[in-house]
């Protein structure tokens, strides 16, 4: 899966190799954890790799 639609308003400081941006709006995705399609405005992606998203629930559970 591509980049989702939308504009980034803001861009996180990378935490090891997770990375996460704020959407202006919800955006539809596939978490690769969840393995669920979610939407949200905070999204998360691995290795700088947009095929591997990772909603905001996952990313506390990694950093946890």
């Amino acid at each position: 899966m591509p980049k989702p639609e939308g504009n980034i308003t803001k861009e996180y400081p990378a935490k090891g190799n997770l990375k996460q941006f704020r959407f202006e709006a919800a955006t539809p995705f596939y978490c690769c954890k969840c393995n669920t399609v979610k939407k949200a405005k905070l999204i998360a992606l691995i290795n700088d790799d947009w095929e591997q998203l990772i909603c905001n629930a996952s990313y506390g559970n990694i950093n946890s």
